[in-house]
């Protein structure tokens, strides 16, 4: 626990920055 939710919060960002 803890690459998981940092490869999604990095993908969530980079979608929101898209």
């Amino acid at each position: 626990m803890g690459r998981s939710e940092w490869i999604f919060f990095y993908f969530t960002i980079v979608h929101t920055r898209a």
